[in-house]
């Protein structure tokens, strides 16, 4: 099974989501769908990733929370500071933070997080 669909999942969330953009379900939209979802996963065999473990599926939906609220925070400040209700000057700068996460599932799950956060931006990853 894992030589046809690589990835099961992923190909399910590929044809759903683009039947989902394409707006319709005609069969040339499936169709195309169908080999989108079953070409692109081979894409990701020669990441050779390793199969991702939920030991705590609650602590995904309260990180989840807390970037939600975070994200609409940071959208509330950015778009305050471009339109000028926030006379106060700001002064940019780099930050840096050691990280003892080596989980390339985790890491990943962050960079995507920073990179998603208004004002916020993914340096470098060593």
């Amino acid at each position: 099974m894992k030589r046809i669909l690589p990835f099961p999942v992923l190909s399910v969330g590929l044809l759903l989501m683009w039947v989902l953009l394409q707006g319709s379900a005609e069969p040339l939209i499936l169709l195309s769908g169908v080999v989108i979802a079953l070409v692109a996963p081979f894409t990701l065999v020669a990441l050779e990733m390793s199969p991702m473990k939920f030991r705590r599926p609650g602590a995904v939906f309260r990180l989840a929370g807390v970037v939600l609220v975070d994200v609409v925070r940071s959208n509330i400040a950015v778009a305050s500071i471009i339109f000028g209700h926030n006379s106060a000057k700001r002064a940019s700068g780099f930050l840096t933070i050691s990280l003892d996460m080596r989980n390339r599932h985790g890491l990943a799950i962050l960079s995507a997080i920073i990179t998603c956060t208004p004002g916020t931006l993914w340096v470098q990853y060593d």
